[in-house]
Parts: structure tokens; C-alpha cells; sequence
């Protein structure tokens, strides 16, 4: 489903504390009547994070008792930038430079300068998968022949690599996550960067959209996902790919799967012995 064009607010805007309610079972806060302190629901494997900005106990428990299915196991009170370390900005990557939302930064294309307010989700641009494939996208342009026209970004989190694809020249990208409230922040960073008109922002399973052709594949995204896209049929549709998001065995594992299909592998990138990263292209017969 593509995501509500609506505006939304910024977490990091308006706050300074998070409030995180740990909750057992699949939580629908659609009819929950939460006020807008409420940030927004990350799902995973079972579980939910409520995230609101300041201390809404009473709240939950009465949502939570009015679900049978639910149940709260704990209550977490935190700063911001506990949860969202914010003193490693600016970041430079693959020529990047990315500025937080609230530094008063101006995206530019031509200067590479990234704005991005990551809110409550993981892909600030920190983390080494994330640094390394934009030093993949930025070699993946670096050649005359290939530079990517048309974009797949799997798991998408804050919608970075895709912002970032849509700055080095493509002209039509579409950034999948299956976690709504990661959408919806990847949703603002395209907005923030006015690239919106190229970027597609889609809530949905990756391994649904793995298999539409296009110039290249982007996948920073969990080994058991990953597993299920390349043996899809339609991996080979991509003429170039960036696999990250792997630690070392997964990795082993990824580049044994790729030997048996017809690809090269153009660079790897092995961040801290554990992290794993590959820029490759499909090789057409």
C-alpha cells in the first residue's frame, strides 16, 4: 500500500523524552484514541514499541485491557538521544553529507547534502551498513554505461538510500518497508528533500517487490529476507545490486548463493569484521 501523503510531525521536533511501552501481540492503535503525544507503533515478530512523548501509563493499560490479545510487559523512559545518538552528525558518506532535520540544513543535490530526520527509526546514516552502501551508490554511478535510472529499495527505514539514489540521478525509485511507521518517516525524509516526485514510499513485504525489473537492487535487510529475494526469479532482473545489512557467516552464506548464479561481484566493503556489505551486477547472457 503507498503510504498517506498527509504531513506528519516530527518526533525529534516537539521532543526531548521517549516514552516506549513494550507490549506483547500485534497492537491496532488505529481506533486507540491515543492524543498527539502519541508517536507512533513499531511491530516486530509479535511484539509492539508505543512510542508517545511523555508519560501516558494510564493510557496504554486501559488499551492494552480492552485487548485481551495484548499484553504490557514493560514501560522504558528515556531521552531522545538515548534511543537516537544525535551527536554524530554530520555525517559523511559515499560524498554525502547528511544534516539532521533540526539543524537548519538545506538539502542539495549538486552538493550532495542530505537532510534527514530519522524520528524513532533505525538508518541515521550511522550505522556501518547504512555509511557503506551509500559508498556502494556512489560507485554505482561512477561509470558511464550503468547509472541507474530506475530504483528498488528493500527495507527502506527512513527512506536514506533512497533520498540519496534520487540526489545522484535516478528517476524513479521505490522505497518498500513493512514497518508502517518506518514508511511513514521515509515518506517525510523525501518531503524534506523535496525528491518526492521521484521517490515511491510503499508499506508492504519485500520479497512482493524483489522481483520488478530494475537498474538496481537496493537490500540492507535481514539475512532470512534476503535468502527468499535471491532465490526468487526475479533477482536477476536487476542489472546491479547493493546486499547489506549481513554479518559474517550470513555474508558467507549471500556470496555462496551469488557463485552459483550469473553475477559479479564489483566490491565489498567489511565493516569492523562484522558487517557486511556488496555492490555487484548481474551478467547478461
Amino acid at each position: 500500500m503507498g503510504i498517506d501523503a498527509r504531513p506528519t510531525a516530527s518526533p525529534r521536533d516537539r521532543l526531548d523524552r521517549l516514552h516506549i511501552y513494550y507490549v506483547l501481540g500485534r497492537a491496532d492503535t488505529r481506533d486507540a484514541g491515543f492524543d498527539n503525544r502519541f508517536i507512533g507503533n513499531w511491530e516486530e515478530d509479535g511484539t509492539s514499541f508505543l512510542f508517545f512523548s511523555t508519560d501516558t501509563t494510564p493510557e496504554v493499560e486501559a488499551f492494552v485491557q480492552s485487548r485481551p490479545e495484548l499484553t504490557l510487559v514493560d514501560h522504558f523512559d528515556m531521552a531522545y538521544d538515548e534511543w537516537q545518538p544525535v551527536d554524530h552528525f554530520p555525517i559523511l558518506a559515499g560524498g554525502f553529507s547528511i544534516h539532521p532535520a533540526w539543524s537548519g540544513a538545506t538539502p542539495d543535490p549538486a552538493g550532495r547534502t542530505l537532510v534527514l530526520d530519522p524520528g524513532v527509526v533505525f538508518g541515521s546514516g550511522c550505522h556501518a551498513t547504512t555509511s557503506d552502501c551509500l559508498e556502494a551508490l556512489d560507485l554505482a554511478w561512477s561509470g558511464q554505461d550503468l547509472r541507474p535510472k530506475t530504483v528498488i529499495d528493500l527495507g527502506t527505514g527512513t527512506g536514506i538510500l533512497s533520498v540519496a539514489a534520487a540526489m545522484l540521478g535516478a528517476e524513479a525509485i521505490v522505497g518498500v518497508d513493512i514497518n508502517f511507521l518506518a514508511a511513514q518517516t521515509a515518506l517525510r525524509n523525501t518531503r524534506l528533500n523535496r525528491v518526492q516526485d521521484r521517490v515511491l514510499i510503499v508499506k508492504g513485504d519485500a520479497t512482493d517487490f524483489a522481483g520488478a525489473p530494475a537498474d538496481l537492487l537496493m537490500a540492507n535487510i535481514h539475512y532470512d529476507i534476503m535468502k527468499h529475494i535471491l532465490a526468487g526469479p526475479g533477482f536477476l532482473r536487476c542489472r546491479r545490486f547493493i546486499l547489506s545489512g549481513l554479518l559474517r557467516t550470513p555474508a558467507r552464506m549471500v556470496l555462496d548463493q551469488l557463485e552459483k548464479m550469473p553475477v559479479s561481484i564489483t566490491k565489498q566493503w567489511n565493516s569492523d569484521g562484522i558487517w557486511y556489505t556488496l555492490l555487484g551486477k548481474v551478467i547478461s547472457g
